[in-house]
């Protein structure tokens, strides 16, 4: 029996971001895992953020630095919650405690007031 991947906070993970399968060409892409391992586990669900390998400079985007496979910028105001088995995840690397503690500060800069 092949255990199923549950993703953890801080992995990097591909995704396809359609909607619904088969509907359009896939948009396999990045994304970073937010939410926390007992979130992941009991929902089955995730809270993640995409990666785009467009490093535009923008005030919620943030540019990572310490990865090996993945290149681009985390885009924080695209923050989505998915059911991770009917998505599919692929584990791709685990990102930094220096990049994760970044992302998190920007995301909490967007909703705090």
């Amino acid at each position: 029996m092949v255990k199923k991947y549950i993703p953890k906070q801080g992995d990097v993970v591909f995704l396809d971001f359609n909607p619904t399968k088969g509907h359009e060409q896939a948009r396999v892409r990045p994304a970073v895992i937010i939410s926390n391992n007992i979130f992941n586990q009991n929902t089955k669900m995730v809270i993640l953020c995409p990666i785009s390998s467009n490093n535009k400079e923008f005030p919620t985007h943030y540019i990572l630095e310490d990865t090996k496979k993945i290149h681009g910028s985390v885009l924080c105001e695209h923050i989505r919650s998915v059911d991770y088995e009917i998505k599919n995840l692929k584990f791709v690397e685990k990102l930094s405690d220096k990049d994760f503690l970044s992302v998190i500060n920007l995301l909490n800069a967007c909703i705090e007031e």
